[in-house]
């Protein structure tokens, strides 16, 4: 049986020496495995690995081949761009208003730029992936490195959705309508508070933002697994993540649709997409792999 924090562990050993491994992780791994088991503990696991992978990445001694440094600058430069001018692009039709000079208050756009944030995150993480990596050869531990930070990018998507967002959203709708007592509703209630709502709409909008926060990790997974394919191509690549996108999503509302009717329970509605990527990630890689074999059998036939 698997204890907490041993994928974590087993990450960890593909990107790190051994006495980094026995001085820094493993303390940290055990912590882990003593105290209960919480999103907290995991954060700090994943701290430590991102504050330790930023030191090996920067110092110069350690084994980085050009092609690794190049690979990895290109996708974390890719998905930082993208996430920004994503961000800037949804804030884009509130700014207007914020600088009329008959605003009702100046903060509209910084009241809802955490809503988008997820989804500019999601994005940012599988182009920045699919275009700094297509065509290029990385190594193990570049892929390794990309899941690690992908991990820390869902972290962030899932803190921001579960209470920065449900106070932004409190916020501008204290800004525009200005009722202290107006009742909320579902997106501006915090994860805590959801939990002790029964309807469909309020499970599933709990569940919805557990999964969405899974979302960079997962979509990071897909990228990873269609730029392993030699055959991918710059074009296919821009489809591929155009169909990721709107599928995600329409999967996701269509999901919530059928938990609104009652025709599935409102969870496996919410995770329903991220199952499907995984799924998804999962057989092309096996197809991937396949051919793989096929190409070598075929290499040693005709040498023989």
């Amino acid at each position: 049986m698997k204890r907490p924090g041993d994928r974590l562990r087993a990450l960890a050993c593909r990107c790190f020496d051994t006495r980094t491994m026995q001085r820094v992780v493993d303390p940290a791994i055990a912590d882990l495995q003593r105290e209960p088991v919480s999103i907290a503990g995991y954060a700090a696991v994943l701290k430590v690995m991102l504050m330790c992978g930023w030191q090996e990445v920067t110092m110069s001694q350690h084994e980085w081949t050009s092609d690794d440094r190049r690979a990895l600058t290109r996708a974390l430069a890719g998905a930082a761009i993208v996430t920004v001018l994503v961000t800037l692009g949804l804030e884009a039709p509130f700014v207007p208003y914020a600088w009329h000079p008959g605003s009702v208050d100046q903060k509209l756009p910084l009241y809802l730029a955490p809503q988008g944030l997820p989804l500019a995150i999601a994005i940012g993480v599988t182009l920045g992936m699919l275009f700094g990596l297509e065509g290029r050869q990385f190594s193990r531990r570049v892929r390794a490195w990309l899941l690690v930070l992908a991990s820390a990018a869902s972290i962030v998507s899932f803190v921001d959705l579960a209470w920065i967002t449900p106070a932004g959203q409190q916020a501008f709708r204290m800004a525009v309508f200005g009722h202290p007592g107006m009742m909320r509703d579902a997106p501006e209630l915090t994860l805590g508070e959801l939990w002790q709502f029964t309807s469909p709409d309020f499970v599933f909008n709990f569940h919805s933002r557990f999964a969405l926060g899974c979302a960079p990790l997962v979509l990071a997974v897909f990228a990873l697994t269609i730029v392993r394919s030699q055959r991918t191509r710059r074009w296919t690549v821009g489809l591929t993540a155009m169909a990721v996108f709107v599928g995600y999503y329409i999967v996701l509302y269509g999901g919530r649709s059928l938990a609104l009717d009652g025709k599935v329970p409102a969870y496996a509605a919410a995770w329903l997409p991220n199952v499907t990527l995984v799924l998804l990630s999962a057989a092309m890689a096996a197809l991937s792999a396949r051919r793989r074999r096929d190409l070598m059998t075929t290499g040693l036939n005709a040498k023989a």
